[in-house]
């Protein structure tokens, strides 16, 4: 392979756990792998290993998480519940009658969000399309559901409200948008329990790292696909400091995919 100085790297990375983006960091994202050994000596050969072996490997992430919001704190900490009185947005999108080979594109806070139809389209398709496509982001606003056939986008966060509607550029013209649900403040909480004998593995979730100078190029990602933190946070209330959550995540290995701790790169690479 040819030297390139393309190939060296800097930036900062966006942080996902279980499908939710984490927000902002503060102090850098750092990736630890370390690799232990057996070193098998004989008498023979002194003290000059002749074979060696692998006895462990780790994978550690540690984020410094600047968004200390109720719903980032519920989603990192094991044995936690969110008591929530406000009201999450909903919008339902209607295209009862999609047209074929036809780009429809959602625009959501800024965001869009681009589904072609096939040369057959239903309305049950064409839902099922978008609920696949605004899923996928990990900092997307809101969940999407096919629901009667109809696209129904529910808030992501409580109390706080988003932007719809057609993008200018969309080729295809949708039936109706329209907020079913208004967002509403209300009180909130996070309840914390000591959550003893929890086993960590069975609650862990997959864990991305995409570096934003990446853009929409998948192959330097950083992928945990079972990553769980106990919990442990250490953060002050300071007038000259930002208050941060430093989260440690710990891999564990995939027992249907061989052991498998972590990869890099797309996913979708066969």
């Amino acid at each position: 392979m040819a030297s390139s100085t393309n190939n060296v790297k800097l930036g900062v990375c966006t942080i996902e756990y279980g499908g939710v983006d984490l927000g902002y960091t503060k102090g850098g994202v750092e990736v630890e792998v370390a690799t232990e050994t057996y070193k098998v000596m004989i008498d023979q050969f002194g003290n000059t290993p002749v074979k060696e072996y692998i006895t462990a490997r780790t994978c550690v992430v540690r984020a410094p998480l600047a968004e200390t919001t109720l719903e980032v704190l519920n989603q990192i900490m094991p044995g936690a519940s969110l008591v929530d009185n406000a009201t999450k947005q909903v919008t339902t999108v209607v295209e009862a009658s999609p047209a074929a080979t036809t780009e429809y594109i959602l625009t959501v806070n800024g965001t869009n969000y681009s589904y072609t139809t096939d040369g057959t389209p239903t309305q049950a398709e064409f839902a099922d399309g978008f609920v696949a496509v605004i899923n996928a982001d990990g900092a997307r606003a809101m969940d999407a559901a096919n629901v009667a056939n109809d696209l129904v986008l529910t808030a992501r966060v409580s109390g706080v409200s988003y932007s719809v509607a057609e993008a200018a550029a969309s080729t295809g013209t949708f039936d109706s948008i329209t907020e079913t649900t208004a967002a509403a403040t209300g009180a909130k909480r996070v309840d914390v329990t000591t959550n003893v004998s929890a086993d960590l593995k069975a609650i862990a979730s997959t864990l991305k790292l995409h570096p934003v100078s990446a853009g929409t190029d998948l192959n330097e990602d950083f992928i945990i696909p079972l990553a769980a933190t106990g919990g442990a946070l250490q953060y002050s209330y300071k007038l000259d400091e930002e208050r941060i959550y430093s989260v440690e995540f710990n891999a564990y290995p995939d027992d249907t995919q061989n052991g498998l701790l972590f990869k890099v790169g797309d996913e979708s690479a066969a």
